[in-house]
């Protein structure tokens, strides 16, 4: 059992050197070559990153831990990014899977406890080492650096897990470069694990897992494992529907299906604000992808203009401090067209059925709505493989003003469920609500 700091210290060094296809071979992949949103893109230029985050990894050393919420009794863990995913999360677990959890950790908010003074100035030689490099040397400068906040979290978690005798974990942020890490620790601790990713495509964030058990909430998720299959190594799939579809698919199932004929609504990604504030991208161009997307639309607009428009800001654009600048700039694409903002004090997603076809380019709000039988048409201008070719949501993709005009003017013609047909999406739908 791997509890000390000093045999933690050890592993993480294994699975930085580890290659290949094997689980630990996936993991050190992942800490050598993954983006993290732990740290910003300036990062990368800062040579003295290596200290600054020995200097974070030292200050969390201590006895007493703000990042562990308790629930229960449960002998099941909740590991999260920031304790305001708890209820989200915890939520959309005990739903999914009808388990209760005992506890969660907030990875950076946890505390590691209990360290020998021999095991910190091991600790602290070590993170100089790092720094050192990182000094001297840019290449995974980020990567290495982010080793030593890592190395304190996985202690932490770990020797929590152990006193508490936890079974199971469900990982509710396996995006960040060292889940598969910690999956591979906990595993060999005889700790089963759970990684739940987002509904967006695996290929993003996820196309290196390893778990015990790994949460599909999409079946474009299954079309993408043919093509990890090498990647991603698991004993079980679990099919989940969106994470947060449990409080509103009731809304869609009860209510009779109200056709809003000529009506289209665009579903914002915020790519242009994630650009603004210099978020961390990934090998897609979003922002590109979703300008061309809004120009053909304009376009569409202005050709047929019997057809309303309804924007549906993403909830960052719907912030104060970003509100009137998000309306210039949807004002500039669609001056002269007949268009709304949706209810800003409400959720998209229950406001599905006020249009009739939905667009966006790269938004889980895409599979939300398919979840809940409506309309969807994605938007992928240079988005390199997504969807994949011959993938289904290939069949409701559109990349230039032709094929946008001809799957709108289709949809407007057909009722939900005729379009789910046509397209082969059916097993995208709620259960309940395929036809």
């Amino acid at each position: 059992m791997a509890s000390s700091l000093s045999q933690v210290i050890s592993f993480v060094k294994k699975i930085w050197r580890s290659e290949g296809d094997s689980a630990q071979g996936i993991a050190g992949y992942c800490l050598r070559m993954g983006r993290s949103f732990q740290l910003p893109q300036s990062a990368d230029e800062d040579r003295l990153i290596g200290f600054k985050e020995l200097k974070r990894a030292l200050s969390r050393f201590g006895e007493s831990s703000s990042g562990i919420t308790e629930f229960g009794t449960s002998k099941r863990a909740l590991i999260v990014a920031d304790k305001r995913s708890n209820d989200v999360a915890k939520s959309y677990i005990e739903f999914s899977c009808n388990k209760l959890l005992g506890v969660s950790f907030a990875r950076d908010q946890m505390k590691a406890n209990g360290v020998s003074l021999s095991s910190k100035i091991q600790f602290l030689f070590w993170g100089m080492a790092i720094g050192v490099r990182c000094l001297m040397s840019s290449k995974s400068r980020v990567n290495r650096a982010l080793l030593i906040r890592e190395t304190v979290t996985l202690f932490a978690i770990l020797k929590e897990l152990q006193q508490r005798e936890i079974s199971h974990v469900f990982n509710f942020v396996p995006y960040e470069i060292d889940s598969n890490m910690m999956s591979c620790l906990l595993m060999q601790n005889g700790i089963e694990v759970t990684l739940i990713p987002s509904s967006g495509p695996l290929g993003t964030w996820n196309k290196r897992m390893v778990a015990d058990n790994i949460v599909f909430s999409s079946p474009y998720h299954k079309e993408e494992l043919v093509k990890f299959e090498k990647t991603i190594l698991y004993k079980n799939i679990l099919s989940w529907g969106p994470e947060r579809a449990y409080e509103y698919i009731s809304k869609y199932l009860l209510e009779s299906q109200v056709k809003n004929d000529k009506t289209i609504g665009f579903y914002s990604h915020g790519s242009w604000l994630r650009s603004f504030l210099n978020h961390t991208s990934t090998e897609m161009d979003l922002h590109y992808a979703e300008e061309c997307a809004l120009k053909d639309l304009s376009t569409f607009m202005k050709k047929y203009p019997a057809f309303k428009l309804t924007i549906f800001l993403h909830p960052r654009e719907r912030k104060s401090e970003f509100l009137e600048r998000s309306k210039q700039f949807y004002a500039e694409y669609f001056e002269g067209n007949d268009w709304e903002f949706a209810d800003f004090s409400t959720p998209s997603s229950y406001q599905f059925d006020r249009v009739d076809i939905g667009i966006s380019t790269f938004s889980t709000i895409i599979y939300e709505r398919l979840y809940c039988a409506k309309k969807m048409i994605l938007g992928n201008h240079g988005i390199e493989g997504f969807p994949m070719q011959r993938s289904t949501l290939s069949n409701i993709s559109f990349n230039n003003f032709s094929q946008l005009e001809s799957l709108i003017l289709e949809a407007s013609n057909q009722s939900d469920n005729e379009f789910f047909t046509k397209h082969n999406i059916g097993d995208y739908r709620h259960p309940d609500l395929r036809k």
